[in-house]
C-alpha cells in the first residue's frame, strides 16, 4: 500500500515536516499531535495561507513520538463533478483487491501488514454555513506498528472499573 501523498510520508520525522510545511497546529487526538495541511483558507481557524490543492478541502496529520503515523486526506464532495462512492473507491479496489468493505456505511479497508488503507464517507456540520452538512470522502493511511503502540497505550492506561 502507497505510504504517502504529496510531499507527506508515513514515517516522516516531524522536524522535516515541520521544516518543509505550511501548516496550522490543530492540538492532540488519543496521544499523537495533530496538525492541519493543504487546508483551503476557510478550513482553518488562522490566516496562514497554505498551499491547496484541487477537489482537497484539508489533511490532517499525526504525530507521535516524532513521527508521522497516520494521515487523513478531506476530499470534497461539493465540487460540480464529485464522483459517487463506488466510482470515488473503483481505481483503489482495481489497485488492491476487494478490500474489507463495512456492512452499514461507506467505509472501505485494505491491509497489507505494514500499512493500513481506510476510505469512508462522512457527513458533517459545516464550519461556514450555519445549519449546512459537508460531505466528504477521507482517505486515511496509517503505519501499524504506531498504531498498534498508540492503542496498547490507550489500552494500559484505561481505568479499571
Amino acid at each position: 500500500i502507497n505510504r504517502s501523498f504529496e510531499d507527506l510520508y508515513l514515517d516522516m520525522p516531524d522536524n522535516e515536516f515541520l521544516k518543509k510545511s505550511q501548516f496550522y497546529r490543530s492540538g492532540f487526538h488519543r496521544g499523537a499531535e495533530v496538525f492541519v495541511v493543504y487546508a483551503r483558507s476557510y478550513a482553518i481557524p488562522t490566516q496562514i495561507s497554505m498551499k491547496t490543492i484541487e477537489n482537497v478541502e484539508k489533511v490532517f496529520c499525526y504525530f507521535y513520538k516524532g513521527t508521522l503515523f497516520q494521515f487523513s486526506v478531506y476530499y470534497s464532495c461539493g465540487y460540480k463533478f464529485s464522483p459517487s462512492w463506488e466510482n470515488f473507491i473503483y481505481n483503489t479496489k482495481q489497485k488492491y483487491g476487494p478490500g474489507k468493505e463495512s456492512s452499514i456505511n461507506h467505509e472501505i479497508e485494505w491491509n497489507d501488514g505494514k500499512t493500513t488503507l481506510t476510505i469512508k464517507e462522512e457527513f458533517e456540520s459545516s464550519s461556514v454555513v450555519i445549519g449546512a452538512t459537508e460531505h466528504y470522502y477521507i482517505v486515511t493511511y496509517s503505519d501499524n506498528a504506531l498504531s498498534r503502540e498508540i492503542i496498547k497505550k490507550e489500552q494500559q492506561s484505561a481505568p479499571e472499573f
